[in-house]
């Protein structure tokens, strides 16, 4: 099934649908985009990381800007 809560009034039950992570991945980036949504998002997946606006890294307790 699509990943598109566009088509929905109910964004939770579409996520119950993305059942990977490039397909969630997929629609933080397309909220962003279409509706101007901020997106928290916290990975161990550097390439999903690189295509961020603004990356952080925590390391041993502390923040650093990339």
């Amino acid at each position: 099934m699509e990943c598109n809560c566009f088509k929905k009034k109910d964004c939770r039950k579409t996520l119950r649908f993305c059942n990977n992570p490039d397909q969630v991945f997929k629609l933080f980036v397309k909220l962003q985009k279409e509706l101007g949504m901020s997106v928290i998002m916290v990975t161990h997946n550097p390439l999903q990381a690189a295509n961020a606006d603004i990356t952080y890294r925590i390391s041993k307790g502390h923040i650093s800007l990339e």
